[in-house]
Protein backbone atom coordinates (compact mmCIF):
# COMPACT_ATOMS: atom_id res chain seq x y z
CA UNK A 1 0.00 0.00 0.00
CA UNK A 2 1.29 3.44 -0.86
CA UNK A 3 1.81 6.13 1.71
CA UNK A 4 -1.36 8.07 2.53
CA UNK A 5 -1.50 11.65 1.31
CA UNK A 6 -3.02 14.37 3.44
CA UNK A 7 -4.49 17.72 2.70
CA UNK A 8 -6.04 20.06 5.26
CA UNK A 9 -9.54 21.44 4.89
CA UNK A 10 -10.19 24.76 6.61
CA UNK A 11 -13.01 24.40 9.11
CA UNK A 12 -14.79 26.88 11.38
CA UNK A 13 -12.99 28.11 14.46
CA UNK A 14 -9.62 27.18 12.99
CA UNK A 15 -10.15 23.42 13.20
CA UNK A 16 -8.38 21.32 10.60
CA UNK A 17 -9.70 18.09 9.15
CA UNK A 18 -7.25 15.77 7.43
CA UNK A 19 -8.58 13.75 4.52
CA UNK A 20 -6.64 10.69 3.47
CA UNK A 21 -6.35 8.78 0.21
CA UNK A 22 -4.40 5.64 -0.44
CA UNK A 23 -4.35 3.27 -3.42
CA UNK A 24 -7.27 4.87 -5.30
CA UNK A 25 -9.64 4.56 -2.32
CA UNK A 26 -10.80 7.79 -0.79
CA UNK A 27 -11.16 7.15 2.91
CA UNK A 28 -12.74 10.45 3.85
CA UNK A 29 -14.36 13.38 2.07
CA UNK A 30 -15.39 16.73 3.46
CA UNK A 31 -17.02 19.68 1.74
CA UNK A 32 -17.07 22.95 3.61
CA UNK A 33 -17.02 26.54 2.52
CA UNK A 34 -16.35 29.30 5.02
CA UNK A 35 -19.12 31.23 3.26
CA UNK A 36 -21.63 28.58 4.28
CA UNK A 37 -23.24 29.17 7.63
CA UNK A 38 -26.33 27.68 9.21
CA UNK A 39 -29.06 30.09 8.11
CA UNK A 40 -32.15 27.99 8.74
CA UNK A 41 -33.56 26.23 11.82
CA UNK A 42 -32.75 22.52 11.74
CA UNK A 43 -29.55 22.87 9.72
CA UNK A 44 -26.42 21.20 11.01
CA UNK A 45 -22.80 22.12 10.21
CA UNK A 46 -21.76 18.62 9.04
CA UNK A 47 -23.96 15.79 7.83
CA UNK A 48 -22.51 12.28 7.81
CA UNK A 49 -23.94 10.33 4.88
CA UNK A 50 -25.02 6.79 5.69
CA UNK A 51 -26.95 4.07 3.90
CA UNK A 52 -30.33 5.86 3.76
CA UNK A 53 -28.88 9.11 2.43
CA UNK A 54 -26.71 7.37 -0.17
CA UNK A 55 -29.65 5.19 -1.23
CA UNK A 56 -31.69 8.34 -1.90
CA UNK A 57 -28.76 9.86 -3.82
CA UNK A 58 -28.37 6.74 -6.00
CA UNK A 59 -31.36 8.14 -7.90
CA UNK A 60 -30.06 10.47 -10.61
CA UNK A 61 -32.98 12.94 -10.34
CA UNK A 62 -32.55 13.11 -6.54
CA UNK A 63 -28.86 13.84 -7.01
CA UNK A 64 -29.78 16.57 -9.49
CA UNK A 65 -32.26 18.12 -7.04
CA UNK A 66 -29.68 18.10 -4.25
CA UNK A 67 -27.11 19.69 -6.57
CA UNK A 68 -29.52 22.55 -7.27
CA UNK A 69 -30.46 23.21 -3.65
CA UNK A 70 -27.90 25.30 -1.79
CA UNK A 71 -27.51 25.39 1.99
CA UNK A 72 -27.55 29.21 1.89
CA UNK A 73 -30.95 29.60 0.22
CA UNK A 74 -34.43 28.13 0.37
CA UNK A 75 -36.13 26.87 -2.79
CA UNK A 76 -39.70 25.94 -3.64
CA UNK A 77 -40.52 22.84 -5.67
CA UNK A 78 -41.54 25.17 -8.50
CA UNK A 79 -38.10 26.86 -8.51
CA UNK A 80 -36.29 23.52 -8.44
CA UNK A 81 -38.47 22.32 -11.32
CA UNK A 82 -37.68 25.43 -13.36
CA UNK A 83 -33.96 24.88 -12.84
CA UNK A 84 -34.29 21.22 -13.93
CA UNK A 85 -36.67 22.10 -16.82
CA UNK A 86 -39.30 19.80 -15.33
CA UNK A 87 -42.77 20.27 -13.93
CA UNK A 88 -43.26 20.72 -10.17
CA UNK A 89 -45.18 17.44 -10.13
CA UNK A 90 -42.18 15.59 -11.58
CA UNK A 91 -39.82 17.16 -9.03
CA UNK A 92 -42.09 16.85 -5.99
CA UNK A 93 -41.52 13.11 -5.50
CA UNK A 94 -37.74 13.55 -5.58
CA UNK A 95 -37.91 16.38 -3.03
CA UNK A 96 -40.11 14.16 -0.84
CA UNK A 97 -37.54 11.34 -1.07
CA UNK A 98 -34.73 13.70 -0.05
CA UNK A 99 -36.76 15.06 2.88
CA UNK A 100 -37.53 11.51 4.06
CA UNK A 101 -33.83 10.62 3.79
CA UNK A 102 -32.93 13.68 5.87
CA UNK A 103 -30.94 15.46 3.15
CA UNK A 104 -33.42 18.33 2.75
CA UNK A 105 -35.39 20.14 5.42
CA UNK A 106 -38.36 22.46 5.32
CA UNK A 107 -37.15 26.05 5.54
CA UNK A 108 -40.35 28.03 5.79
CA UNK A 109 -43.04 29.17 3.40
CA UNK A 110 -43.50 31.93 0.87
CA UNK A 111 -46.71 33.51 -0.36
CA UNK A 112 -47.00 33.42 -4.16
CA UNK A 113 -50.18 34.95 -5.50
CA UNK A 114 -53.00 33.08 -3.74
CA UNK A 115 -50.88 30.04 -2.86
CA UNK A 116 -48.35 29.38 -0.16
CA UNK A 117 -45.19 27.56 -1.30
CA UNK A 118 -43.18 25.30 0.96
CA UNK A 119 -39.45 26.10 0.86
CA UNK A 120 -36.62 23.58 1.22
CA UNK A 121 -32.90 23.76 1.89
CA UNK A 122 -30.08 21.33 2.65
CA UNK A 123 -29.95 19.90 6.14
CA UNK A 124 -26.17 19.70 6.26
CA UNK A 125 -24.17 22.80 5.40
CA UNK A 126 -21.29 20.44 4.65
CA UNK A 127 -21.45 16.75 3.76
CA UNK A 128 -19.11 14.07 5.00
CA UNK A 129 -18.75 10.51 3.70
CA UNK A 130 -16.44 8.05 5.44
CA UNK A 131 -16.07 5.25 2.92
CA UNK A 132 -14.19 2.95 5.28
CA UNK A 133 -17.24 2.79 7.57
CA UNK A 134 -19.75 1.91 4.84
CA UNK A 135 -21.07 -1.59 4.14
CA UNK A 136 -20.43 -3.00 0.68
CA UNK A 137 -24.12 -2.66 -0.28
CA UNK A 138 -23.95 1.07 0.49
CA UNK A 139 -20.70 1.44 -1.47
CA UNK A 140 -22.43 -0.22 -4.45
CA UNK A 141 -25.19 2.40 -4.25
CA UNK A 142 -22.58 5.15 -4.12
CA UNK A 143 -20.81 3.69 -7.15
CA UNK A 144 -24.15 3.54 -8.99
CA UNK A 145 -24.58 7.25 -8.33
CA UNK A 146 -21.01 7.98 -9.42
CA UNK A 147 -21.45 6.04 -12.70
CA UNK A 148 -24.65 7.96 -13.47
CA UNK A 149 -22.85 11.26 -12.85
CA UNK A 150 -20.02 10.23 -15.18
CA UNK A 151 -22.50 9.31 -17.93
CA UNK A 152 -24.15 12.72 -17.53
CA UNK A 153 -20.78 14.47 -17.72
CA UNK A 154 -19.98 12.52 -20.88
CA UNK A 155 -23.31 13.53 -22.48
CA UNK A 156 -22.76 17.17 -21.49
CA UNK A 157 -19.24 17.04 -22.94
CA UNK A 158 -20.51 15.63 -26.26
CA UNK A 159 -23.18 18.34 -26.46
CA UNK A 160 -20.61 21.03 -25.76
CA UNK A 161 -18.24 19.63 -28.39
CA UNK A 162 -21.03 19.73 -30.96
CA UNK A 163 -21.98 23.29 -29.97
CA UNK A 164 -18.31 24.39 -30.16
CA UNK A 165 -18.04 22.85 -33.63
CA UNK A 166 -21.03 24.93 -34.76
CA UNK A 167 -20.12 28.14 -32.90
CA UNK A 168 -16.38 28.76 -32.75
CA UNK A 169 -16.90 31.47 -30.12
CA UNK A 170 -17.48 28.73 -27.53
CA UNK A 171 -13.99 27.32 -27.96
CA UNK A 172 -12.56 29.81 -25.47
CA UNK A 173 -14.38 27.88 -22.74
CA UNK A 174 -12.29 24.81 -23.58
CA UNK A 175 -9.12 26.60 -22.53
CA UNK A 176 -7.78 26.02 -19.08
CA UNK A 177 -6.18 29.13 -17.73
CA UNK A 178 -4.03 28.41 -14.70
CA UNK A 179 -0.81 29.36 -13.07
CA UNK A 180 1.42 27.85 -10.41
CA UNK A 181 2.32 29.89 -7.39
CA UNK A 182 4.95 28.87 -4.88
CA UNK A 183 4.59 30.52 -1.50
CA UNK A 184 6.94 30.64 1.41
CA UNK A 185 5.64 29.47 4.80
CA UNK A 186 5.55 33.12 5.86
CA UNK A 187 3.41 34.28 2.92
CA UNK A 188 0.91 31.41 2.73
CA UNK A 189 -1.11 32.58 5.81
CA UNK A 190 -1.43 36.03 4.21
CA UNK A 191 -2.88 34.47 1.04
CA UNK A 192 -5.24 32.27 3.07
CA UNK A 193 -6.50 35.31 5.00
CA UNK A 194 -7.02 37.19 1.73
CA UNK A 195 -9.07 34.34 0.25
CA UNK A 196 -11.19 33.67 3.31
Amino acid sequence: MSEAYRWPAILPEGQTNLCYTSDYLVVGYLRYSPYNEMKFPGQIPFQQLGHDEIKALSSVPCTEVLAIVDANEAYSIREIGQEMHKSPAAVGDHVKTLVEAGLLIKAGTRKRRSRTEQLYTRKGVAVRVTYSELEWETLELYLKRFRAQMRQISRDHELFQEAARIDSGLRIFQSYLWTSVYLSPENSPKVREGIV
